[in-house]
Order: structure tokens, then sequence, then C-alpha cells
């Protein structure tokens, strides 16, 4: 609990996997009480009994719980009670917090998809004129920062790298880079892991990465 600090940033997400950032106003073992500032353009209205998982951070590392929301409190700005704190982890200071996810994705290094991706607005369009052009490859975490993936096919650091993956339900079409890079080999073949960093992400597109991310954990909590 040390790590929770009084007026520290919070991110609580409910239910319906909507991420409300908010600012610690009071804290015991037994719970934490948050405030939202009205005028947040993500603002939303918890129930009393809804289920939750927050993540706070404190200088290197962050700290990750769940609990629920056992009262509103008055006052001149939104404020609630998590109580039942449980599910305690402790994760490094980063912009986002990795989960594992394993998932068929497609990919694609080739440069003139890369430029047109870059030059064409309407996603959809993108879609439609990438689809049948991508390598298949397999997914192994995710974060709103990037994705580990693994394939056959031998990357460079640095290399520029566009992604077809399936989001909330949606498919995205996600540029990136290599950013680090590590190989098994076995008597048959040579297998790749990729460490992605995603490039040029506009706010929709990572409000819903980050929302999946979230979907993940909240699934991982209840088993």
């Amino acid at each position: 609990m040390d790590r929770i600090e009084l007026k520290g940033k919070i991110q609580v997400i409910g239910e319906d996997c909507i991420i409300v950032e908010g600012m610690v106003v009071d804290k015991t073992r037994e719970y934490v009480d948050f405030s939202i500032p009205a005028d947040d353009r993500r603002f939303k209205l918890f129930k009393e009994g809804e289920q939750v998982q927050a993540q706070v951070f404190s200088r290197n590392k962050g700290l990750l719980f769940s609990g629920c929301i056992s009262k509103r409190i008055s006052g001149d700005v939104p404020t609630y009670r998590i109580s039942g704190l449980h599910g305690f982890e402790t994760v490094q200071r980063r912009e986002n917090v990795r989960v594992e996810y394993s998932a068929p994705m497609e990919y694609s290094c080739d440069s003139e998809l890369l430029e047109l991706a870059k030059k064409m607005e309407n996603a959809q369009e993108v879609f439609e004129r990438i689809t049948g052009l991508m390598k298949e490859a397999f997914m192994i975490d995710i974060s709103g920062g990037g994705i580990k993936f693994s394939c056959h096919e031998n990357l460079q650091e640095g290399q520029q790298i566009l992604f077809l993956v399936s989001i909330c339900d949606k498919m995205l079409v996600v540029p990136g880079a290599v950013v680090h890079k590590q190989l098994t080999v076995d008597p048959n073949h040579i297998k790749y892991f990729y460490g992605i960093q995603f490039r040029d992400l506009d706010e929709e597109t990572k409000d819903l990465i980050v929302k999946h991310v979230f979907r993940i954990m909240r699934m991982k909590s209840r088993k």
C-alpha cells in the first residue's frame, strides 16, 4: 500500500472496459478513494457493486490491483471508494502494461504497403488494399505501446513493419518497428521472436488497444 500515494494518479477500468484517470484522495489497507475531474473527456459514472481494476505508479514501479466500488462519496467532484482490494501485482513503470495474449495475426515489411498505409487516411480502404498481401505470424503478448510476435522470417532491428490484428472485434492496421529480436533453433527450422514498438498510432486506435489489454486482464483475474 505504500506505493499508493495520496494525490497520486490512478487509472481505473470498470466492467465496460472504459479507462478513467483520477486522483487518490484517501487510502487505508481496506480501501482506496479516488476522484475524477468532471471535465475529463473519459468521464463516466461508476455504480456500487461494480468490479474494477486499477493501477498506480510511484517512482520506478507500478502496482495493479482489483476491487469493488463500494460507495460514492458526496462532494464537489465525483469520488468513489474501491473496497475488497486484492490481486496486487507489481509491474515495471512503463507507458503501458503488457499482458500475455496468444492469437494469429498478419504482418508485412513491404515498403510499398508501408507507404500505402501512410498515405491512405481511411482505415477500411487500407484494410481492403492489403488483405491477401500479408504474411502469417503469431502474437505472444500485447500492450498499448507494442507487441511481441513470432514468425519464420529473419527481420532486422529497426525495420519498419505493418500489422493486421483483430482488437475488440475490429480489424486494425497498425504500423510499428522492430526494437529487439530473439531466435530458437531446432533441426528443422529457425523460429524468430520480435519485440515491436507501435508507431504513429492515432488516439482512437491506441484507446482500442488499451481497452483490449484491460479486457484480457479482467478475464485472467476471474480465472
